[in-house]
């Protein structure tokens, strides 16, 4: 398909809101917002000219997008409760539920709860405190390499950032061992979309 054509299409109301795509041999992601183009949530403009609208670009099949959660009253999910026990309840479209979603304690699966309460235990016996003047391994994401990074700081303590430790030894073989689970859970990434 051509630019042109998915303008086009935009204009007619024949894509739908999020859809994503690429230009042929690119690796930028453009996604359909509000009737407009955005990249990395800015609009985009390009240039109108002859050669822009009859470049080629490919749609991005639809993909797991972030996080599970149930779109419809009734639905069956899993959470953890305060003590570290599954269970499984159905959604209601509740303030329970809502709290739940928004502290991202809501899984499709069994499964799926038990990895996230395996790694969550992993995590909170690897992160350490900010040691002021050591080498403070931390967890970060690069949006483009699209890569998780082992970063560090002697001086600067970041709000919300995973410190692991003055080991690098160590906070790299955290990553590694949890490198799934890091992209879904605290950058809310499924592997493959990277």
């Amino acid at each position: 398909m051509k630019l042109v054509d998915l303008l086009n299409k935009i204009a007619n109301g024949e894509i739908k809101e999020g859809v994503e795509f690429k230009h042929i041999g690119g690796e930028r992601i453009y996604k359909v917002d509000n009737g407009k183009i955005t990249n990395n949530g800015f609009e985009t403009l390009y240039v109108l000219g002859e050669k822009s609208l009859n470049e080629k670009i490919e749609i991005i099949e639809d993909k797991p997008k972030g996080r599970w959660k149930p779109k419809e009253e009734g639905a069956t999910y899993f959470s953890i409760n305060d003590w570290g026990a599954i269970f499984q309840t159905h959604y209601n479209n509740a303030p329970k539920d809502w709290f739940r979603i928004l502290n991202k304690n809501v899984f499709k699966t069994d499964s799926e709860a038990k990895e996230y309460l395996e790694y969550k235990t992993a995590l909170s016996e690897a992160e350490k405190p900010f040691e002021l003047g050591e080498c403070n391994y931390s967890i970060s994401f690069d949006i483009e390499r699209k890569t998780l990074c082992l970063c560090f700081s002697s001086v600067i303590m970041e709000q919300g950032t995973i410190y692991l430790g003055t080991d690098e030894d160590v906070a790299q073989a955290f990553i590694d061992k949890w490198r799934k689970q890091i992209l879904k859970y605290e950058f809310g990434i499924e592997e493959q979309r990277i």
